[in-house]
């Protein structure tokens, strides 16, 4: 530490320094004090002559853990007695008023993130108190014992979780309502686990009821097709300042991480799984990239699986399946018609000298679309004044064009531009779009 100014690394926020004799002490006092840090941590100790300092670190952390799992064992059964004689009468009569609701989300998301706070906005709006609960920083974990604690305090009528469902943690969720929204195909959610699991208290909406509801064993009575909401509190077609407006102004723009090139996504899900699968694998990529130069359309995901599968002369576990129409075919899909897309309106504005602003991370990496890589973009006044100040944005998930992004730009006074996908078009008599508030 002497031999060079580390004063920027020291003042942050992730950085704790305990100096002195009394060292161990404090930190073991100031840890205990936390909810949400984990102490099993690498230690590592210099000098080596020096080995009674490690085990003195280790018992000090395994002495933090056993405190910090003695404090939740006493929330639990706290919570375990109050909520041991709450039967339906009782939400019933709880849930006739608005109350206090509870989103769970993550800092390490970004749709799921924001789609829960403005779930939040809406509920507001109608006179329920929401409390958005997730990691304080982004390096300390959502815990049990900070969950608990949460649901002690504010003794919620209703529990919202988007793409997440009960039976993942079902153990921090005690007998309280349980709402999810699925807004993405995510194998955590679409499996007969899953369906099965959905118990008296648990209600779903959002997309592919079909399939939950036939296939997956959700319960039709407790599941409700909805599209996802957007907050015009925070996307309106208000003024944008002069300043942003030079900065934002383009032609056409698009907002959304880089994913890896489907060709590096093949090499990781090879590497991640049985090697036997690698014919099948090279087949399922060959036949989505098929699909991508117009051949034929990826419309049953499900149905390529199988084909690919008796081609190849493999027969599939269900699980194994499964993981091949999510991670396999649909994300292959996902990638590909993604940045398909993107290059396509690349060459265009390279061909006509038009701007084209693409944000997020990563696409500076990108072998044919760095050049219009303009960086993060913040969620909520940043975004909105990109899309204010933009002729056009574009929306490429083959999921279809009731998406998230589609509503944020509309509020925001922009027409959006969307690929053609099997999706795309509401079924007559489906939900309409809707916004949070």
């Amino acid at each position: 530490l002497h031999l060079g100014d580390r004063r920027a690394i020291l003042a942050a926020e992730r950085v704790w320094l305990f100096c002195g004799p009394d060292a161990l002490h404090t930190f073991a006092s100031d840890v205990r004090k936390e909810d949400d840090l984990i102490t099993n941590v690498a230690c590592i100790v210099t000098p080596p002559s020096l080995p009674s300092h490690r085990e003195a670190i280790r018992e000090a952390c395994a002495g933090v853990e056993k405190a910090q799992s003695q404090r939740y064992t006493r929330v639990e059964e706290r919570l375990a007695g109050r909520y041991a004689d709450r039967d339906h009468d009782y939400w019933r009569r709880r849930l006739a008023e608005p109350g206090t609701v509870v989103g769970i989300t993550s800092r390490s998301t970004t749709m799921l993130q924001y789609a829960t706070r403005d779930i939040g906005h809406a509920l507001e709006k109608v006179g329920y108190a929401f409390h958005l609960l997730m990691e304080r920083e982004d390096h300390r974990p959502l815990t049990h014992l900070r969950v608990a604690r949460c649901l002690e305090e504010l003794d919620p009528v209703l529990i919202v979780l988007v793409d997440h469902l009960r039976y993942e943690d079902g153990e921090m969720l005690f007998n309280i309502p349980v709402l999810s929204w699925i807004q993405d195909p995510l194998h955590n959610l679409l499996n007969r686990e899953a369906g099965q699991s959905t118990g008296p208290l648990d209600f779903v909406c959002g997309y592919y009821r079909k399939r939950c509801v036939q296939e997956l064993g959700y319960p039709p009575q407790r599941f409700f097709s909805g599209t996802v909401p957007v907050s015009t509190r925070l996307f309106h077609d208000g003024p944008v300042p002069d300043a942003d407006r030079e900065r934002f102004e383009c032609d056409v723009m698009y907002v959304g991480h880089m994913p890896d090139t489907m060709e590096q996504y093949r090499e990781r899900w090879v590497a991640d799984n049985d090697p036997r699968l690698r014919p099948l694998i090279d087949r399922l990529f060959q036949s989505v990239q098929d699909c991508l130069n117009g051949a034929e359309r990826l419309v049953d995901a499900p149905g390529l699986v199988d084909r690919v599968a008796a081609e190849s002369a493999v027969a599939l576990e269900e699980q194994t399946r499964e993981k091949l129409i999510q991670f396999g075919a649909l994300r292959l899909f996902d990638i590909g018609f993604r940045c398909q897309t993107l290059t396509w309106v690349a060459d265009w504005a390279r061909r006509g000298g038009r701007s084209f602003h693409l944000y997020g991370s990563g696409w500076e990496q990108h072998p044919a679309l760095a050049e219009f890589a303009r960086g993060p973009l913040e969620h909520g006044e940043p975004l909105r004044r990109a899309y204010r100040s933009a002729r056009i944005a574009l929306q490429t998930l083959p999921g279809g064009f009731l998406h998230q992004r589609t509503f944020e730009a509309l509020c925001s006074g922009t027409l959006v531009l969307s690929r053609y996908a099997p999706n795309s078009m509401a079924r007559p008599g489906g939900p309409p779009a809707a916004t949070a508030d």
